[in-house]
C-alpha cells in the first residue's frame, strides 16, 4: 500500500508541476508582448515622438509646461543664455555660448592686461577687391601682419601671435556655472589672472575675463566683462592670454648663415672678466700648422682645435630657451649680470657682425646673453655659448708645437751635450699610372732614414701636450732638451726649450716665451730615442 500510495502521490505532483510550468510560460509570452508594445510605441532615445532631436538630459518644465535649464548652482536660467530648442522649443543643449566667431582674418586689435603686465597687438590683414573675366567681384587677403605695439623693432613668434589671435576670436563655452555672478572670488574673477579686449574690422568690442582653473582640470572660468555669467570653458582656448609679452618675442639671438661663405668667422674678439687680456681669433693662414684658428691677441700662436671650434659654433645660430628682457634698464643689466660680463663676444663675418654679453652661468647652468644689436636679453644653457665659459688657457693650441711636416726642412735636437740636425725634403713622383706620389726624404748627416721609422720618432716629438698654463714662470738652469723646427718656405724658424720645473714636469719655452708645462714622459721619450732614430733605428710611439 505504501509503494501504491507513492506512486499516485508523484503522478499528482507531475501534474501540478505541469500546470505550473504552461502558467509560467503564459506570463512569460504575456511579458515579451508588453515589452514589444513598449518599444513600438515609445520613440527612439534621442527622438521625439515628431521626429525632432532632444537631448538625452531631463530638464525640469515650468507651469506650461516649458523645459527650462539651470546653471551648475541650480538657477533657473531665465533668459535662455546658452541654451539650445528645436522646433518644439525642447532643449537641445545648454552651457555653449559662442563668445566670438568672427575668425583671426576680422581681429583688428587685441589688448590683454595680466599679472606680468599689459600690452596689445595689431593685426592687419590687407584685402584687395578683384573682378575676374566674368565680371565677378571677389575679394583676396594677403598674409596678416601682427604688431606688438612698443616692440615694433623686435622680431616676433609668428606663430604665438597668429596663436592668440585665433584664441581671441574663436571662443566658445562649455557650460554655465553661475547666471547671478555671485562670490566671484570662487573662480577668481573678482581679480582675474587676464583682461582680454578684441576689437574687429566693425568696431565690435569683446570684453573677457579670464579666472581660475576650475577643479580637476575641467576647464578654466570666464565671463563678460560687463555680464553677470560665470562660464566654463576649455583651458587651452584662453592659455595664451596668460602669457607675458616677452614670450611673442623671437627667441633667436643670432641668425644662421646664409651659406658657408659666411659663415666663416673674419674676427672674433673675447673680453670680459673671463678674458682679462682680449682674446682676437682669426682663421689660421700658417700653412706649416694644421690648426684651423690662431690667436693674434694676446700672443700670435694656434688656437685649440677642439675647444675652438666649440666656442665659434657658439654664435651663428643660436636660440633661446626664453626672453628674459627688452632693452633692459642698466638696473635690469646688473640683476642679470650684464653690467660687468663674464664674456664679451664681437664676431665679425662677412655678411653680419654681432656684439653678446654673457653673464656668469649660475647654479643651473644657464647663463643671460643679450644681444646689443637687438636690444634684448635672453637665457639659454651656457653649453650652448663655450665661449661664455672658457678662457684664454681653453683657447691655446692642445700641442706645444705641431708642425706640418711637409713644410718643414729641418729639425735640429740638442740634450745632454750632443746634438742632432735631421734634413728634410719633400719629394713627388708618379707612379705607373701617371698618379702623383709625395714622399719625404730624410737624412741625418750622410745617413738617410726610412721615412715609416722616422715618422714615429716625429709624431713622439711633435705631439707633446699642454699640460697647463705657465706663462708668467721663469725657467731655472738649463734647457734639458731643445728642438729647433727650420720652415723651407721662408718662415722663420721656432725654438722649444724644456727646463726641469719639478714633480716629474718641464717648462716648455718656445721662441724665448715661457709657455706651459708638460708631463716629463714626453721628454725623456724624446731624449731616449733621438739617437736612435738618427741611426735608422725603430722607435715605439709614446
Amino acid at each position: 500500500m505504501a509503494n501504491s500510495d507513492k506512486k499516485q502521490g508523484g503522478k499528482k505532483g507531475l501534474k501540478k508541476n505541469t500546470k505550473m510550468l504552461i502558467a509560467v510560460a503564459a506570463a512569460a509570452v504575456v511579458l515579451v508582448g508588453a515589452l514589444l508594445a513598449v518599444l513600438f510605441l515609445v520613440p527612439n532615445c534621442g527622438e521625439s515622438s515628431d521626429g525632432s532631436s532632444v537631448s538625452e538630459k531631463v530638464y525640469p518644465t515650468d507651469a506650461n509646461g516649458r523645459q527650462y535649464a539651470l546653471d551648475a548652482k541650480g538657477n533657473k536660467i531665465e533668459n535662455d543664455e546658452g541654451v539650445l530648442r528645436d522646433g518644439n522649443g525642447n532643449i537641445i543643449s545648454d552651457g555653449v555660448v559662442d563668445i566670438t566667431t568672427q575668425g583671426p582674418l576680422l581681429v583688428t586689435k587685441i589688448e590683454i592686461e595680466n599679472e606680468s603686465g599689459s600690452y596689445t597687438i595689431l593685426s592687419d590683414t590687407p584685402k584687395e577687391k578683384t573682378t575676374d573675366s566674368d565680371g565677378n567681384e571677389t575679394t583676396q587677403t594677403s598674409d596678416t601682419v601682427y604688431t606688438l605695439v612698443g616692440f615694433e623693432d623686435a622680431a616676433l613668434q609668428s606663430d604665438m601671435v597668429s596663436s592668440i589671435a585665433n584664441q581671441a576670436s574663436n571662443m566658445a563655452t562649455t557650460k554655465i556655472i553661475d547666471v547671478t555672478g555671485g562670490n566671484l572670488k570662487d573662480y577668481g574673477l573678482d581679480k582675474p589672472r587676464a583682461k582680454v579686449h578684441t576689437t574687429f574690422e566693425d568696431g565690435t568690442v569683446v570684453k573677457i575675463l579670464i579666472g581660475n582653473e576650475a577643479p580637476d582640470s575641467i576647464g578654466t572660468y570666464i565671463k563678460y566683462e560687463d555680464k553677470n555669467e560665470v562660464y566654463l570653458t576649455d583651458s587651452d582656448l584662453v592659455d595664451k592670454f596668460l602669457f607675458s609679452v616677452l614670450d611673442f618675442l623671437s627667441k633667436d639671438i643670432t641668425d644662421s648663415a646664409e651659406n658657408e661663405d659666411n659663415a666663416e668667422i673674419e674676427s672674433v674678439t673675447l673680453s670680459g672678466k673671463n678674458y682679462p687680456q682680449a682674446v682676437t681669433i682669426v682663421p689660421n693662414d700658417d700653412e706649416t700648422s694644421a690648426a684651423f684658428y690662431k690667436m693674434t691677441a694676446p700672443s700670435e700662436q694656434f688656437v685649440n682645435v677642439t675647444n675652438g671650434q666649440e666656442v665659434l659654433s657658439g654664435i651663428r645660430g643660436l636660440y633661446a630657451t626664453s626672453v628674459t628682457a627688452y632693452n633692459p634698464s642698466a638696473d635690469k643689466l646688473k640683476e642679470l649680470g650684464l653690467d660687468a660680463p663674464a664674456a664679451k663676444l664681437e664676431a665679425k663675418y662677412p655678411d653680419k657682425e654681432y656684439t653678446l654679453l654673457a653673464s656668469k652661468a649660475d647654479d643651473n647652468g644657464n647663463v643671460y646673453l643679450y644681444n646689443q644689436g637687438t636690444g634684448i636679453a635672453y637665457q639659454l644653457a651656457a653649453t650652448s655659448v663655450a665661449w661664455a665659459t672658457s678662457s684664454y688657457s681653453d683657447l691655446k693650441y692642445e700641442y706645444v708645437l705641431k708642425p706640418v711636416e711637409e713644410k718643414l726642412s729641418s729639425i735640429e735636437i740638442s740634450s745632454g751635450g750632443k746634438s742632432y740636425k735631421f734634413d728634410l725634403e719633400q719629394v713627388k713622383s708618379t707612379d705607373d699610372e701617371g698618379n702623383e706620389i709625395s714622399s719625404m726624404k730624410i737624412k741625418c748627416g750622410d745617413k738617410e732614414l726610412q721615412e715609416s721609422r722616422f715618422s714615429t720618432f716625429f709624431d713622439n716629438l711633435t705631439n707633446v701636450q699642454r699640460n697647463d698654463n705657465a706663462e708668467s714662470e721663469r725657467p731655472s738652469g738649463s734647457a734639458v732638451l731643445t728642438v729647433k723646427y727650420n720652415y723651407s718656405g721662408g718662415k722663420s724658424s721656432d725654438t722649444v726649450e724644456y727646463y726641469d720645473s719639478g714633480n716629474r714636469t718641464m717648462l716648455a719655452v718656445i721662441n724665448g716665451t715661457a709657455d706651459s708645462h708638460v708631463f716629463e714622459s714626453y721628454t725623456s721619450k724624446i731624449i731616449e730615442d733621438v739617437a736612435k732614430a738618427a741611426s735608422g733605428g725603430t722607435v715605439t710611439a709614446i
